[in-house]
């Protein structure tokens, strides 16, 4: 099974982790906090399922963090729009679930598109479990609905 090790930044505390998930999102572990240093060479980065627990618990303010080039805004504005909607589902009407769930279809549309153009090794998992998330932000708001498609 392919797996990739990507770096993140704790949104709040700066802190950068190196993570590992398989090719389906599916955490493996991760390493950190690190100092420059240490992540200059991902590839010998010690990973262990240590801090998985607390990984999984603060994903949400785990930003995907690159040294050599920052990720897009626009990327980091989907994964926030995501994140923001799994976590206030239930607070939406009806109508307002409705326009939502049009508007996730886009991004899972987008991120489909991304993650079959790109190139970069790095990026495609990331995109991958991007949109995996947002299926199952789309597949709450089906249940919700009734209107499992």
């Amino acid at each position: 099974m392919e797996e990739s090790a990507e770096l993140f930044r704790h949104r709040e505390t700066g802190e950068i982790y190196a993570i590992r998930r398989k090719w389906n999102g599916e955490l493996v572990g991760s390493a950190g906090p690190l100092t420059t240093e240490d992540f200059k060479d991902i590839k010998h980065i010690l990973i262990s399922d240590e801090l998985n627990e607390w990984i999984e618990a603060n994903s949400q303010d785990l930003i995907l963090y690159d040294y050599e080039l920052e990720i897009a805004d626009e990327l980091q504005e989907t994964w926030r729009y995501i994140k923001d909607l799994t976590e206030s589902l239930y607070e939406f009407d009806q109508q307002n679930l409705q326009a939502e769930y049009t508007k996730l279809y886009k991004v899972i549309e987008q991120l489909m598109k991304s993650t079959s153009k790109t190139t970069d090794k790095r990026l495609k998992p990331v995109l991958a479990m991007m949109e995996m998330q947002a299926r199952q932000c789309k597949g709450c708001i089906e249940m919700r609905l009734s209107i499992g498609n």
